[in-house]
């Protein structure tokens, strides 16, 4: 069951606005875990290496929410959806490092 809410978030944070730049960003992450798996085993550990490594395609994305009609330049709004955001590239690695595995 929370796994069908996981990806009801997801699929729904997937369209909308900055798309191109989510995909950017998740591409990064995709990339940048394979060349982490290398160097460490622990999935958690991959997430935050990606996380740093694919920050400036996260901070597009983050702009393109902020000028969004969504957000419509609202910090507390776009701190909340980048939250959930955050979240879900999270977990957006790990599954694709088990994936991987």
């Amino acid at each position: 069951m929370m796994l069908l809410a996981l990806l009801a978030t997801t699929a729904a944070v997937s369209v909308g606005p900055a798309a191109p730049e989510r995909t950017a960003w998740y591409t990064c992450l995709e990339d940048y875990a394979q060349v982490a798996m290398a160097s460490t085993s622990s999935p958690a550990a991959i997430a935050i290496q990606t996380d740093r490594a694919c920050s400036a395609e996260r901070k597009a994305f983050q702009v393109a929410l902020w000028r969004s009609r969504e957000v419509k330049g609202d910090g507390a709004a776009l701190n909340a959806r980048f939250a959930v955001e955050d979240r879900a590239a999270y977990g957006h690695v790990i599954r694709f490092v088990e994936r991987l595995r």
